[in-house]
């Protein structure tokens, strides 16, 4: 059994309190992670849009300034060109050699080279030894502007003489129409001055790495970091900044081989077809959320164990009256007392639920007095017909009293009435244990109704006979039909033509009156009793209950005859019911459907 097992079981054996109390725990705990986990997601989602927007708008100020001095370059390596000839060519070269002096104090460029209409290097500043006299025509840079006679950018190389990464502005030098040569204005990618104040002044804003990347040869052209200047930028260390250049938004999140996450904003320079690329760790990013996270869950926290404190007083509260009903219970068991109602004052589930438990102990003793009766009725209908059977046989079996034929005829027959009496009794009570267990057994079948009726009231002679009661019959002429189980039927309405007879005085009138309307026949059996008080009219279809209990001692009878009948009724699809005004007579209707050809 792993430890889940163990703590389920531990709390099927727990108190209800501890239950409940272990139910608002985990719901605080499920509550506590749910709005974490979407807290979490929603501070996340905006605070890496925040950090987008920013980055974006520095990214787009950075391109911006860009631009702006490698325009201001060109400017001043347009203006250096004017001056460098004169209406009669080339200036003198060591007046070249100051005009170029002169110009590098401006920081525009690193380096100027001057070459001649073949590529070759003329003059140098500052001098740099063995590059003048260097061929320089094999530089695609040179060649297009010596083919095409227009200003050039060149991607990043390597300085032939310098050995160091390079930038070159080239412009050519152009007299009376005749091209003299071209002037190359270069930069260290390394000591760029331009880039290094333009990255100090965007990392002072935020972290993270700052890059620029040439799209043409896919190489770094500036970075935080001078050994990656003029590296390869999908060389399989750099598979990071690999991606983030071919991807297709200008910002995102991107995780790299090692599972590490990063945020990337990237902007293009269009005048050098450059990429100006920036990434930091997505964890730097979401500090400050996960920060306000911490801030949030601790309030949290708190709240929820004020809460849990409240509803710990409430659940004690509430259950106060549970507990006092347990100890009443326990108290009426140990004294022997009897069970006294609990008190049900209070509002809501715990109320209903003590009031359900008081209704369940009147329900059983109900049940409790029920068979009490049971009991009591069926051993004194038990014992009347036994004793006259048993009386009667004696006085036949006894020698000392000399008894007629007339008079043996009169005990055989009193011997066999109240045989018969006790075969209904238990008749009776089969039928209702066959309808408390659900297992009646009813055949349903057409029958033609007015033959059931004659059969029943044919039955019924005799005890009219002896009452000197009278039973008028009213059905009408035409044949109706009806689906009962014939002995059932006849079962149900001698019940009631007997009931009617038992309780009207002699020499009164009992009525069956039949009628047919609404899709259904209804038999009415009316008599000239004492009648049923409403508040008794639902009550005498129960079992074992009569309007009244002295009608019992009168009449005799288990009360369970009723019963049966509107048991049997709603088994064959029909319904029994009662009317009387509680002062003079009753009338029992029975409803039954009529088959359809009759309908």
């Amino acid at each position: 059994m792993n430890k889940w097992q163990k703590l389920v079981t531990r709390l099927k054996k727990s108190s209800l309190q501890s239950r409940l109390l272990a139910l608002l725990l985990l719901g605080f705990i499920l509550i506590i992670l749910a709005s974490t986990t979407l807290v979490r997601s929603y501070l996340q989602d905006e605070y890496r849009m925040v950090f987008y927007e920013h980055k974006q708008k520095l990214l787009s100020s950075l391109v911006n300034r860009m631009e702006v001095e490698l325009q201001h370059q060109e400017d001043s390596l347009r203006n250096i060109v004017e001056h460098l000839v004169t209406s009669s060519g080339w200036r003198p070269q060591q007046d070249l050699e100051l005009l170029l002096q002169v110009a590098l104090t401006s920081g525009h460029f690193d380096d100027y080279v001057l070459l001649d209409d073949q590529g070759v290097a003329q003059v140098d500043v500052p001098f740099f030894p063995g590059r003048q006299g260097t061929d320089y025509s094999d530089r695609p840079f040179v060649v297009q502007a010596l083919e095409e006679r227009k200003a050039v950018r060149s991607s990043p190389f390597l300085g032939r003489k310098t050995k160091r990464p390079l930038i070159a502005f080239t412009l050519p030098v152009i007299h009376q129409g005749e091209l003299l040569g071209l002037l190359v204005g270069t930069h260290e990618l390394l000591n760029n001055t331009t880039f290094t104040a333009l990255s100090r002044d965007y990392s002072q804003l935020d972290s993270g790495e700052l890059f620029i990347l040439d799209n043409r040869k896919n190489l770094y052209v500036a970075s935080e970091n001078d050994e990656l200047v003029l590296q390869p930028v999908d060389a399989p260390a750099h598979d990071l900044l690999s991606d983030l250049t071919h991807a297709e938004d200008n910002y995102g999140r991107l995780r790299d081989a090692q599972g590490n996450s990063w945020v990337y904003s990237k902007a293009t320079l269009p005048l050098m077809d450059w990429t100006v690329l920036h990434v930091t760790p997505e964890s730097q990013v979401l500090a400050p959320a996960e920060s306000l996270l911490q801030q949030y869950l601790v309030m949290k926290l708190l709240m929820l164990a004020a809460s849990g404190v409240m509803i710990l007083f409430m659940v004690k509260r509430l259950l106060q009256p549970v507990r006092q009903a347990i100890e009443q219970l326990h108290s009426a068991v140990a004294s022997d007392k009897g069970y006294q109602p609990l008190d049900t004052g209070i509002h809501g589930e715990i109320g209903q639920l003590l009031e359900a438990f008081n209704s369940l102990q009147a329900w059983r003793d109900h049940k409790e007095r029920l068979a009490d009766e049971l009991v009591s009725i069926v051993s004194h209908e038990l014992r009347t017909p036994l004793t006259s059977i048993q009386g009667s046989l004696k006085l036949l079996d006894s020698n000392e009293v000399a008894l007629d034929s007339e008079q043996q005829k009169q005990l055989f027959s009193l011997a066999y009435r109240n045989t018969e009496r006790l075969s209904y009794l238990v008749e009776d009570l089969l039928d209702m244990a066959a309808i408390k267990s659900g297992h009646l057994e009813v055949q349903l079948q057409p029958c033609k109704l007015s033959p059931l009726l004659e059969e029943a009231a044919n039955n019924l002679a005799c005890p009219l006979h002896s009452r000197q009661q009278q039973l008028i019959k009213l059905w009408p002429d035409k044949e109706l039909l009806v689906k009962v189980d014939p002995q059932r039927f006849l079962q149900v309405l001698g019940n009631l033509l007997s009931n009617a007879s038992k309780f009207s005085p002699e020499q009164s009138e009992i009525r069956l009156e039949v009628s047919s309307s609404n899709q259904e026949v209804k038999i009415a059996v009316i008599d000239q009793g004492p009648g049923i008080q409403p508040a008794d009219q639902g009550r005498i279809f129960e079992r074992f209950s009569q309007a009244d209990a002295s009608a019992r001692r009168e009449q005799g009878g288990a009360g369970l005859g009723l019963a049966i009948a509107k048991e049997l009724t709603e088994a064959m699809g029909g319904h029994l019911r009662v009317e009387s005004n509680g002062q003079t007579g009753s009338c029992f209707y029975i409803y039954l459907p009529l088959e359809p050809s009759h309908a």
